[in-house]
């Protein structure tokens, strides 16, 4: 049988689904957004010599390609 706990009679957790629905309304509609960019951040900052020689032989590459018109 589940718990039930009467909300009213415990002003803490009143103030803690207050608490939520506001963090909840600050994260706004970007806040997948800002994970995903926070999450790539955190995976390339150690890195980035390593990114930088990556994509400078990409770009690299890219430039002795022959164009074919």
């Amino acid at each position: 049988m589940p718990m039930v706990i009467d909300v009213a009679a415990r002003p803490d957790l009143q103030q803690l689904r207050h608490h939520c629905s506001q963090c909840i309304a600050a994260r706004g509609r970007l806040h997948l957004w800002r994970c995903a960019v926070e999450a790539v951040n955190a995976f390339v900052a150690p890195r980035i010599i390593s990114a930088l020689v990556v994509v400078a032989a990409l770009v690299l590459i890219g430039l002795s390609l022959p164009l074919h018109t």
